[in-house]
């Protein structure tokens, strides 16, 4: 199965003044498995980069995203913070849903270990354990009500993986989960409170959206001078 990269790139810079993105296609060895290496430049500004693997004889497509990183403009005012990163992974939602994708996988790292499960993503099964250990063992140190830590614990000695949304819904998320590292995903076919997480996290209003472009544009405009 081929697929239409020049779809892809023009999805991937929707929204995005200044974008430019290129999705080709590398040789793999294995059967009719396909590997498209994609890169998304936003440069100085933004950028990612993901992987779409596509295996006909088993009729699955996978997503793999490498990483979102935003920098700081030309004059050194950071970019962080303004839905730049999430207005790439909407597009990149975007194009999943149109290439119908079983799965999204992402490696978290630094504070994306924190915003994947806000998104709905989940720990591989063989590191939930891992990402639900730290997470409690932070508990000792966290600032917070004797009543608050107790709820928190209970959930996760309830040892359902889910119980992770929770508590990255929770004031004491981000405190609680940045800076684990951990692969994780999202079962777009059959894990349907995932994927309504997912796209409640990565909807965009027309507010939001035209909020992205302003920043860009200013930012552009400040470069040109």
């Amino acid at each position: 199965m081929e697929l239409d990269t020049e779809s892809i790139e023009k999805r991937m810079v929707q929204g995005l003044p200044g974008a430019t993105a290129v999705c080709k296609n590398n040789p793999y060895i294995s059967g009719d498995m396909q590997r498209y290496s994609c890169k998304v430049d936003l440069l100085p500004y933004a950028d990612a980069e993901f992987h779409i693997i596509s295996e006909p004889d088993i009729d699955r497509t996978m997503i793999y995203l490498d990483d979102i990183d935003t920098y700081r403009d030309a004059v050194g005012n950071t970019l962080q913070k303004q839905g730049i990163g999430k207005k790439i992974f909407s597009n990149l939602v975007a194009v999943a849903q149109e290439l119908d994708v079983d799965k999204l996988s992402v490696q978290a790292a630094r504070m994306g270990s924190y915003m994947w499960l806000r998104a709905g993503f989940l720990p591989d099964k063989l590191l939930t354990q891992h990402v639900m250990s730290e997470v409690y063992g932070r508990l000792s140190r966290l600032k917070a009500p004797a009543e608050a830590i107790n709820v928190l614990k209970a959930d996760l000695e309830s040892l359902d993986p889910k119980s992770l949304w929770r508590i990255a819904d929770s004031v004491y998320g981000r405190e609680l989960l940045q800076n684990i590292e951990y692969t994780a995903s999202i079962d777009l076919r059959g894990d349907p409170a995932a994927t309504k997480r997912l796209l409640e996290y990565t909807t965009l209003t027309k507010e939001q959206d035209r909020a992205v472009i302003e920043v860009l544009q200013h930012a552009n405009e400040v470069v040109l001078r």
